[in-house]
């Protein structure tokens, strides 16, 4: 049941956010408080499905870096303005659509410092996976405010330099 909860929170919050860059979750349903489940946008892949499976590609260019970055950062300023913060970004977490926009998905991590000074500390839960996490959130247990759109920045520096060097 608390999984169920996480993902209708989820999912609620998803639906609020209008941008090219991120995931619209059109509507979200739960099914005998077991299972739910939500309805998107049509979408190509994960970014490694289309390095992988349509680029058939070890590493992606410099050039297709970059112009995958910009729509990631467009997505993460949109966040950021509105004092949210992903928290797990990572390449299965960048999708691609049939325009090639790329958009970022998976809101699990989602974390809003609406509520909090801009130097005030929160308590963070260490989610995701350890590579992509910045080294402010594996270190402390409690992070300054200030540090929230940094760590979202450390964790696209990672993604970056996995899908240009292959590891």
């Amino acid at each position: 049941k608390r999984i169920v909860e996480k993902y209708n929170k989820m999912f609620m919050m998803q639906k609020r956010l209008h941008h090219n860059n991120i995931s619209n979750v059109l509507d979200y349903y739960t099914i005998n408080n077991k299972i739910s489940f939500s309805i998107s946008f049509f979408e190509l892949g994960n970014i490694l499905y289309m390095k992988n499976i349509i680029l058939k590609r070890v590493t992606l260019s410099e050039t297709f870096a970059c112009f995958i970055t910009y729509q990631i950062l467009q997505g993460l300023k949109y966040l950021h303005r509105n004092k949210l913060f992903h928290m797990n970004i990572k390449e299965k977490n960048i999708i691609v659509g049939p325009d090639l926009d790329i958009k970022i998905k998976s809101f699990f991590s989602l974390f809003s410092f609406k509520n909090y000074e801009s130097n005030g500390l929160v308590t963070f839960t260490k989610e995701g996976l350890g590579y992509y996490l910045s080294p402010e959130v594996l270190r402390e247990n409690n992070i300054e405010v200030k540090y929230g759109d940094r760590i979202d920045i450390y964790s696209l520096g990672v993604t970056l330099y996995k899908l240009v060097f292959g590891k």
